[in-house]
């Protein structure tokens, strides 16, 4: 493993729910196993490649709900399910799940800048799967519905693309705006390991 190795970065994105199915209001009580779903779009600030200096902002699809307590969370590339089921009110949420995500490193070689680094050539979409574990916190900051989670995940390519692993520590935070809108924040790296770099 490269531990020092920063290979993806998500600064910030705005989650912003556009028809959204039944959120929970701030200003009612919270029925915990009502299934929700929350789609929107976000901003993600990454590499041209893994390792480059280039940046491009980009949209990325976007969604979080849960089902019967399950949650589960779409962003860009990624879907993940918690498996461990949410409890009521504002209390600590354990998380641990699977993990899915498409890895679109140098598969579009129009997108980078460096000469270089395209005449490397186009690579293939790789799919890697994995899982996490995490904590996570609701009631944190505006209001008793919004929740801050710390997750660990890990990845492995099962394609033989780059036939390697992937590991992800994140922050998340996401609060609801109103029944139909709400905000998210992410912030995560790759380390990758060496069969990867």
């Amino acid at each position: 493993m490269l531990p020092n190795r920063t290979s993806a970065i998500i600064l910030g994105g705005a989650l912003t729910a556009i028809g959204a199915v039944p959120a929970r209001a701030q200003d009612q009580p919270a029925d915990l196993y009502r299934d929700t779903v929350t789609v929107g779009a976000g901003v993600a600030v990454l590499p041209d490649y893994e390792g480059s200096n280039d940046y491009r902002i980009t949209p990325v699809p976007a969604a979080i709900g849960a089902i019967k307590g399950y949650g589960f969370v779409l962003a860009g590339n990624q879907l993940s399910v918690d498996v461990i089921k949410d409890r009521p009110g504002p209390v600590w949420d354990f998380q641990a799940g699977p993990i899915a995500q498409l890895n679109f490193n140098r598969s579009s070689p129009g997108s980078i800048d460096d000469l270089r680094v395209r005449a490397l050539g186009k690579r293939a979409i790789a799919v890697e799967l994995g899982g996490y574990v995490g904590i996570g916190k609701t009631g944190v900051l505006t209001s008793p519905y919004d929740k801050l989670s710390v997750t660990l995940g890990y990845r492995h390519d099962v394609g033989g693309v780059h036939d390697s692993g992937i590991w992800n520590p994140s922050i998340t935070y996401f609060t609801p705006l109103s029944r139909k809108a709400a905000i998210g924040l992410f912030a995560s790296a790759d380390i990758v390991e060496r069969g990867y770099a």
